[in-house]
């Protein structure tokens, strides 16, 4: 409902945004920014409105490793602006100037994320309002500064996590590679992680309590629970017909109609129940440095028939922090797949999470599940999450994504856990999606109805996570039919990075 409404509000903003992503650049010297928006009603006049609109912040470099001190709330100070709307023409275009304050150019010097929000009221109320206070459109836009310098450690969070005087180490077995971290505070040096030779996964991830954060290895993955639309095609159709009139079928089938993405998942090995299996072609280990040691892998994605998939290029940076960096470039089999491959499901990582990390914070699309094709009214923002104690669908299926993540912060009553952090993969994109449910990809993909699957309550349950690099869309137009836009597919013959 909240993406209908938005679409469908008579106000909206207009402009060039890349990727879908609204952002504008802004300089350090800039006085007024112009922002344009469109009339999308015949029946509301200019003069019929009025425009107010505040910023608002991450302060994510105000943190100071307390997740708790991070804030999303507009700016106390001048928050809020009332600003006038200057009509450019009679083709339903008007331009708002807005006075770009030094606290927000302070706050992206600072490498903060900083967004600037539009609210869109009539001068008068009307008879189908509860009051006058209810906005008719809302419009959100990310500012950016025009140049930013990083440094070769990427974000903000990472620095201030960094510890002084630990070191890092690692030793290799004969089936796996373990790493071992000795804390400013400690005197010994202990177990941090491990890496599986046969499949180059990581398989153990520790605290620096010593818990174990891992319940089950951090695979990569390509399928997901399928959908309705996604079982659209001829072959469902098929499927309701009489015997003769399927048999006649088959004849024009190929050249007139289109088989369903769950038909050509499971043609391939995508199929939830058998999903791929990690194997390692290749692990290195790179030169030991002071405060920190490089893991390379090469691992295959194969089919339970032994057919390669995919491809995943992963490099393990392990610090003596107790941070790991993770850079993957993911390459599919196209010509391998015979053609059949339309889009993937998925492209990423997924694991199963200790049941006590029950407290999830994320900075990202919110706060209804949504995906890359059905985010549009989804706001940016500081959201918690709660894993679903049973499935919102009558037929279970994937569900619970959140897109555009910067951070995932997930912990349990102690404050400890893991902190995922997104960062830039070299083409300007730096988000991830994720979901975090009680049940796995496999129970939601066999049962066929919610009541199949055991109610779990949160808390006292296992976490199954999904950190997808890179999520096809779920389509919708028609039920009967593959219906997923192009921009919104994972086409087999490009290579995926992520970092």
């Amino acid at each position: 409902m909240s993406e209908i409404k938005y679409l469908q509000q008579p106000i909206q903003m207009v402009g060039d945004f890349t990727s879908g992503m609204k952002q504008r650049h802004i300089s350090s010297r800039g006085e007024y920014l112009d922002f344009t928006f469109t009339n999308r009603c015949h029946m509301l006049s200019w003069s019929d409105v009025y425009v107010e609109y505040f910023y608002c912040t991450d302060n994510c470099s105000g943190a100071t490793g307390d997740i708790d001190c991070v804030a999303f709330v507009p700016s106390s100070d001048e928050s809020m602006k009332k600003f006038p709307i200057f009509p450019m023409g009679s083709d339903g275009l008007a331009e708002v100037q807005v006075h770009t304050l030094d606290r927000a150019r302070s706050h992206l010097a600072g490498n903060q994320r900083c967004w600037i929000v539009f609210r869109w009221y009539y001068r008068s109320k009307r008879n189908w309002q509860e009051t006058k206070e209810d906005p008719i459109a809302v419009e959100r836009i990310e500012l950016r500064p025009s140049r930013v310098n990083f440094d070769e450690n990427g974000d903000t969070i990472e620095r201030l996590l960094r510890e002084e005087g630990s070191s890092i180490r690692v030793q290799e077995a004969s089936s796996s590679v373990e790493i071992w971290v000795r804390y400013n505070s400690e005197r010994y040096m202990r177990k941090c992680a491990i890496i599986d030779k046969a499949t180059g996964c990581l398989t153990s991830f520790c605290d620096k309590d010593g818990v174990e954060l891992l319940l089950e290895p951090l695979l990569p993955n390509l399928t997901r629970a399928c959908t309705d639309n996604d079982c659209g095609g001829i072959d469902r159709m098929k499927g309701l017909m009489p015997r003769w009139v399927s048999f006649k079928i088959q004849l024009l089938e190929h050249a007139f109609f289109n088989y369903s993405f769950w038909y050509r998942w499971k043609r391939i090995g995508l199929d939830p129940q058998l999903p791929p299996n990690a194997q390692c072609d290749v692990i290195k280990l790179f030169q030991e440095f002071e405060d920190y040691v490089v893991i390379d892998t090469t691992i295959s994605m194969m089919s339970s028939e032994n057919q390669m998939i995919c491809k995943f290029h992963v490099v393990y940076r392990f610090q003596c922090d107790g941070c790991v960096k993770i850079t993957t470039i993911a390459n599919p089999c196209d010509g391998k797949l015979g053609g059949s491959m339309l889009s993937f499901p998925r492209i990423g990582f997924s694991f199963i999470m200790n049941k006590n990390l029950r407290d999830l914070i994320y900075l990202g699309k919110g706060k209804w599940e949504n995906y890359s094709d059905r985010k549009t009214g989804s706001d940016i923002g500081l959201w918690s999450y709660q894993p679903q104690s049973c499935c919102d669908y009558i037929v279970p299926s994937e569900h619970g994504n959140r897109c555009d993540c910067s951070w995932l912060c997930c912990r349990d009553n102690n404050s400890s856990g893991f902190l995922f952090v997104a960062a830039d993969d070299g083409i300007g994109r730096s988000h991830f999606d994720f979901s975090a449910l009680l049940h796995s990809q496999k129970e939601l993909h066999i049962a066929t109805h919610n009541h199949e699957l055991e109610e779990r309550k949160h808390g006292f349950y296992p976490i199954y996570v999904n950190l997808d690099m890179y999520s096809m869309g779920i389509g919708g137009d028609v039920g009967w039919a593959p219906c997923v836009y192009d921009e919104f597919l994972l086409k087999s013959d490009k290579e995926y990075k992520s970092r």
